[in-house]
């Protein structure tokens, strides 16, 4: 299959957030299967590179023009183009949807190129109470989202923001991330504990109540390093202000943002990975840790809880300093529970969500979503032949993929 693969942001930095890193994870998986895949995406600057962690990308200088949109409402002088240029001879568009100008014009731009969508929501359908974007949503997105062949949500929590816009009716399938097969793998580090925050410093993943509680713990006797890596957006400076004011100042490292190899590697050095974010998504950093074995502590309000739980693959408790606090003492306290841990939560990984589970259902989700509309088109004009003109459907020489093709 060609696939054009859209979403908003690459870069620079990390502030694309995990949704580049989740198209990276499925671009990557479908090229190495075959496919071809090519990708649009905007870039705050100028300049940007021709190829991203390793594969070919139409990177376009974006910028914002309304400043309480923020990053919702970027333009680029060439998106347009760009996109279209994509969709030449392509069988399926997977735009990442982020709720923003970008992604929901390159729907519109699929939809009147009559090529099928798929778009992935990554949770952020949510009801919104700024004006700006209730305005947003009822001129701009709810109309948009109806051109959408088929939804694919990351969790069954997404459901009911579809039904809240509308849209339940076009359909949705849940297609859990993929993490990459990770370059170090987890054992009991020797020496000082160390429990590592690793993610974006926004008020939503609360670094405060992991540097409270690593405080806490310092206080109660446990001779323990906390360590935040992450890029700033808004939290940073009251980390240091907490660190700078706290008599104990040596209980936290701040490392900034760092690599994946990086990352990998305090990963694997780290005692526990603790992840306290509220309203979390999907949280695909749960799923990296799990994956080279790092015991976990979350919160009870991550999506993968049920998952995971019934895995025995980490520990959850509230979103508070005090839960927080508890977990990580008793887990502390207990290396047999850590090694536990460790080795479910490998083996959960590698069930449900190595990159070969998820582009099997991936490109099963593709197969699908092309033969319906074929059948779609095929009956609404009478004639076997799709109106669309463009796409490989109509090359003389290849066929659009079966499913037993796929299994193949």
């Amino acid at each position: 299959m060609k696939i054009a693969v859209i979403t908003s942001l690459a870069g620079p930095g990390s502030v694309a957030g995990g949704v580049w890193e989740v198209v990276v994870n499925q671009v990557t998986a479908l090229r190495e299967t075959g496919h071809e895949v090519t990708v649009v995406a905007g870039w705050l600057g100028e300049a940007p590179p021709s190829h991203l962690r390793g594969f070919p990308v139409t990177l376009v200088p974006v910028r914002p023009v309304v400043k309480p949109m923020g990053l919702r409402l970027l333009v680029g002088r060439g998106w347009k183009q760009a996109v279209l240029g994509s969709l030449v001879d392509a069988d399926l568009a997977h735009v990442h949807v982020c709720r923003d100008f970008l992604s929901l014009n390159a729907v519109q731009t699929a939809s009147h190129s009559r090529v099928p969508v798929v778009a992935q929501p990554h949770g952020m359908l949510q009801e919104p109470r700024n004006f700006i974007f209730k305005a947003f949503d009822r001129c701009f997105t709810r109309p948009t989202l109806r051109r959408v062949s088929r939804f694919l949500t990351i969790t069954d929590a997404e459901v009911p923001q579809l039904s809240s816009f509308g849209i339940a009716t076009v359909g949705h399938t849940t297609i859990h991330n993929s993490a990459a097969a990770p370059s170090r793998a987890w054992g009991p580090p020797p020496g000082r504990p160390r429990l590592l925050f690793a993610s974006r410093l926004h008020p939503r993943k609360q670094v405060m109540v992991f540097a409270q509680a690593v405080m806490r713990l310092r206080a109660l006797g446990h001779d323990v390093q906390g360590v935040v890596a992450g890029s700033d957006e808004g939290d940073l400076s009251a980390l240091r202000k907490f660190c700078a004011e706290s008599p104990d100042q040596q209980g936290i490292q701040y490392v900034g943002e760092l690599s994946r190899e990086e990352l990998d590697e305090q990963l694997s050095q780290a005692t526990a990975f603790v992840f306290p974010s509220r309203h979390e998504p999907f949280g695909l950093i749960l799923v990296e840790a799990l994956a080279i074995g790092t015991p976990v502590v979350s919160t009870t309000e991550t999506p993968l809880r049920h998952i995971i739980s019934q895995a025995d693959a980490a520990r959850f408790a509230e979103p508070t300093v005090e839960a927080i606090t508890e977990s990580l003492s008793g887990l502390l306290g207990d290396p047999a529970r850590q090694t536990a841990l460790s080795e479910n939560g490998r083996r959960l990984y590698h069930k449900r969500w190595t990159k070969d589970v998820m582009v099997q259902n991936l490109t099963g989700l593709y197969v699908d979503v092309i033969q319906r509309n074929l059948a779609e088109e095929t009956e609404f004009r009478g004639q076997s032949a799709p109106r669309r003109a463009s796409p490989s459907a109509l090359r003389p020489r290849r066929s659009r993929p079966s499913m037993d093709e796929f299994q193949a």
